[in-house]
């Protein structure tokens, strides 16, 4: 490559060179990132940038035999089970796509996003163009069939627990509907109610609830199911008003962040106030939560990150066909300012 400030020939050599590094090591940082030590790469990259240095991809794949590309793969779940409420989860996705490019960025790889039903519509796309597959929101093992025959190396992540293989990485909803009940015990809430919907069809709902009833006793929780979402909220907590205003029940808990939302908005229109009267945490840690008059406690579910270590150990596998895959990963408590230590046990 040549440099069209000075005219001169700009290669790894020189790149080396300025970095204090092997030329070897140059050609790690753009093809093999995740074998760099931070400090090694981030010298590299600086030295590159300054040298107007740009690795020649294409020759990069020729010599390699690869296609030079990796597949998102969608599945479009929140479209079809819960429409109304989809765009609020955009920032997922975005995360997600974020996390996944940074983990590609220098390596001779592009990332291409189509969906799971396109997949279905025989000759849409050949899965052997790409040298890697990463699998979001599949949560069926028979989604996974197609891309399990066409013998490409591939991940899936997010809602995956029950799935029966091992190169996933899943988010424990299980751990994290037990942080949310925890928090609430620890806070001194003796009664609380867990507002949810679609236990029969989300194995997500299902394994939240699960936790948290695993803290919970029957006899210590009352279980709304209803829409899920800013509307559901609202309806929800309409129909037990009368048990908060006693002091009956001095907590909730809701499936997700939106729902929560509708919770707190409804109360806040009766005069209830939050935390004062009744606390609240929701799941999913939207970044809008932070918007409301007391930021929402929640629960991070980190899905950034979750796909970010999907496309390292995809690499892993391309590379070196080693999968380790760590399997479970596990949220974390937000503990925001809409939970407060239960007056009635001081």
């Amino acid at each position: 490559m040549v440099n069209s400030d000075m005219g001169i020939k700009v290669d790894r050599n020189k790149v080396a060179l300025l970095a204090g590094v092997s030329s070897a090591t140059v050609s790690r940082v753009f093809n093999h990132p995740e074998k760099v030590n931070k400090d090694k790469r981030e010298t590299v990259l600086k030295a590159a940038k300054e040298l107007n240095y740009k690795p020649n991809i294409n020759a990069a794949i020729l010599a390699r035999g690869i296609n030079g590309k990796i597949l998102l793969l969608d599945n479009n779940k929140l479209l079809k089970y819960d429409s109304s409420n989809s765009y609020y989860y955009s920032w997922l996705y975005v995360d997600l796509l974020n996390q996944i490019r940074d983990v590609l960025k220098g390596t001779v790889y592009e990332l291409v996003i189509s969906n799971l039903e396109d997949l279905k519509i025989q000759d849409s796309f050949d899965l052997r163009d790409f040298d890697g597959i990463i699998c979001f929101d599949i949560d069926d093992i028979d989604d996974l069939s197609l891309v399990r025959e066409s013998g490409i190396p591939y991940v899936f992540g997010h809602h995956v627990r029950e799935i029966p293989l091992t190169n996933k990485l899943f988010t424990d909803n299980y751990y994290g509907g037990f942080l949310q009940a925890r928090f609430l015990r620890e806070t001194g809430h003796i009664k609380t109610i867990y507002i949810t919907g679609m236990l029969n069809k989300l194995n997500a709902h299902k394994e939240r609830y699960n936790g948290f009833s695993d803290i919970y006793s029957c006899k210590n929780h009352l279980l709304i199911e209803g829409r899920v979402g800013k509307d559901g909220g609202e309806e929800s907590i309409r129909t037990v008003i009368d048990k908060i205003e006693s002091k009956e029940y001095t907590a909730i808990a809701a499936v997700n962040d939106l729902t929560a939302i509708g919770i707190y908005f409804e109360l806040m229109k009766r005069g209830i106030s939050i935390p004062e009267d009744v606390s609240l945490i929701g799941y999913d840690n939207l970044p809008f939560t932070n918007l409301l008059p007391k930021r929402l406690s929640t629960i991070d579910i980190k899905i950034g990150q979750l796909y970010k270590q999907s496309a390292i150990n995809l690499l892993s596998i391309i590379r070196n066909g080693t999968n380790e895959m760590p399997g479970n990963f596990k949220p974390s408590l937000i503990r925001g300012q809409t939970v407060s230590r239960n007056k009635e046990i001081l």
